[in-house]
């Protein structure tokens, strides 16, 4: 079963300042992948491109790598509205249709490999592939299944390596009751995934305020905020009808009012901002980050988001279908574009390949009002 709707957490900025970040990655066989190799990434890395053309994807194949264990990927499936609830019956077929989509052309022969390399901790990759040589028996109801059903399966394994330490392995068993089990890693690389279909949790938000505050770190936060909406005077973690909450302070109320309740975009930014602040010298993937946003308000989140992971050492992998949203991020590139890479997602007939822009091309383009998407 899986129900996380939540920002996700498998858990960096320019190699010439000595920062840790992803330099390159290197994806095969996975979705719509066949082989792709990206290098020179920045510590902004905006992704432009058509629909199916690969662009959350590889913002998952980033995430994916990351660690935790095979149940991840259940929530990139569920992100993309496979549904958050499943039920297995005991036969390969249902078993396999769990994971066939995270292979390339649906092959589920070849094993998906995504490797990535981090400038300070080197590389790390992680291995899917079913373990063809171990059956798992299941228990058969012969009256209930068909003809076509097998009473076995092959499980699938999520294998992690890095350079140091052991690879560490994780396999999708099945119980004799028909209950799926979903084991975890212990060395995961710091990632928070933000999908078009997170919720953001007053809880979840509190929590990380709280872990601000407690270090004096919430200022920068607070400060970005107010430049979004000037209407928010301050931010505190307040308790109502036992549920606590990031709560502000307006100019124009008597009261403080939760963030969510004053405005969906406000809760979003903070969650972003949180998970970039709270998670330093980490990964924070954002797909469609203009979703929930006025037009007005883009070359503020593009400042916002970018100055707090330059401030937290935090490397961004952002995507947008916006052309207002990616014009808007002109005046942050103009400042700095070596921090910057333009990530282009095309399809191929079968297959999606991804152009890399350098962040020079990119504030050249934008310049210019290219249309990249």
């Amino acid at each position: 079963m899986c129900t996380q709707s939540q920002p996700a957490i498998a858990g960096a900025a320019e190699q010439q300042d000595g920062y840790q970040m992803i330099e390159s990655l290197e994806v095969q066989n996975y979705r719509c992948f066949k082989d792709l190799q990206l290098k020179n990434l920045g510590r902004v890395n905006v992704i432009v491109g058509d629909n199916g053309s690969g662009k959350t994807a590889l913002l998952e194949s980033i995430f994916l790598a990351g660690g935790l264990g095979p149940e991840i990927y259940l929530r990139t499936r569920a992100w993309r509205g496979a549904g958050e609830r499943f039920q297995v019956s005991i036969d390969r077929d249902q078993y396999e249709g769990l994971w066939r989509e995270l292979f390339y052309s649906l092959d589920q022969n070849n094993g998906v490999m995504i490797r990535f390399k981090d400038s300070e901790s080197g590389d790390r990759q992680l291995r899917i592939y079913y373990e063809f040589n171990e059956t798992r028996l299941m228990p058969v109801d012969y009256k209930a299944r068909s003809a076509y059903e097998s009473g076995d399966i092959h499980p699938i394994t999520f294998e992690w390596r890095t350079e140091e330490g052991e690879p560490q392995k994780a396999t999708v068993d099945v119980t004799p009751q028909g209950v799926m089990q979903f084991p975890q890693i212990k060395n995961l690389y710091p990632i928070m995934f933000f999908s078009t279909a997170t919720t953001f949790a007053p809880e979840e938000n509190a929590k990380r305020f709280s872990f601000l505050s407690r270090r004096n770190r919430q200022e920068s936060v607070t400060q970005i905020i107010r430049s979004l909406f000037p209407m928010v005077k301050d931010l505190s973690v307040e308790i109502v009808a036992g549920v606590v909450g990031v709560y502000a302070t307006v100019d124009y109320l008597d009261e403080k009012i939760a963030v969510g309740s004053l405005s969906a975009g406000l809760a979003k930014y903070l969650a972003i901002l949180f998970g970039i602040a709270a998670y330093p010298k980490g990964v924070v993937v954002i797909d469609e980050i203009e979703n929930g946003f006025f037009y007005q308000k883009y070359a503020d989140v593009w400042r916002g988001i970018t100055a707090l992971a330059s401030e937290h050492d935090t490397q961004l992998f952002v995507s947008t279908h916006s052309i207002e949203c990616l014009q808007a991020a002109l005046p942050v590139v103009a400042e700095n574009p070596t921090a910057f890479t333009l990530l282009r997602t095309e399809r191929r007939d079968d297959h999606c390949v991804v152009k890399p822009f350098a962040g020079k091309d990119l504030l050249a383009g934008l310049q210019q009002r290219i249309e990249f998407r």
